[in-house]
């Protein structure tokens, strides 16, 4: 049986998600797609360019859907092998709510996708440790590595525009 602080503390961090997202929406001010970023406020940016740590960054066409999914699956994802997901739960543990600071607004899916790519090289090569699943958005690569991604992405992209799934 929950006891009313479970119950009571259960809500807080619903509503806190509920801002995040909300606050996210904001950001996005009705981009196509974006470029985010997500923040561990019990870290400080040594950097500075951030107002907390960046962890990982990421690309959506629906930013408050993307918050509350990320904090769902760290939720439920207590032994995956998703790295967000494990960091995210790991600080909800401690009682630590990741922020969200979008980054970059894009007009198209093909511009976002690369502009995620070149902005986790450009944090990578700046220093910092992301999360990120793909090896080209947590390790850094070198400008003709680089460039053959974003040629994939480009060539992904103009299959799929033809009906190549």
């Amino acid at each position: 049986m929950k006891t009313t602080t479970q119950v009571s503390t259960r809500l807080a961090l619903h509503r806190r998600i509920e801002n995040i997202a909300d606050l996210a929406e904001e950001q996005a001010a009705a981009s196509a797609y974006v470029i985010y970023a997500i923040l561990d406020p019990s870290r400080p940016d040594p950097l500075g360019k951030f107002r907390a740590l960046p962890i990982y960054i990421g690309v959506t066409g629906q930013i408050g859907r993307r918050v509350k999914q990320h904090f769902r699956r760290a939720a439920k994802n207590q032994f995956g092998r998703n790295r967000i997901c494990a960091q995210l739960r790991k600080m909800l543990v401690a009682n630590v709510v990741a922020e969200f600071e979008v980054v970059d607004h894009l007009d198209n899916k093909i511009d976002a996708m690369i502009e995620e790519t070149v902005h986790a090289q450009r944090l990578l090569r700046a220093g910092y440790t992301l999360c990120n699943q793909w090896y080209f958005q947590r390790e850094i690569l070198t400008e003709e590595e680089v460039e053959q991604v974003l040629a994939r992405i480009r060539h992904a992209a103009a299959m799929e525009k033809i009906g190549w799934t």
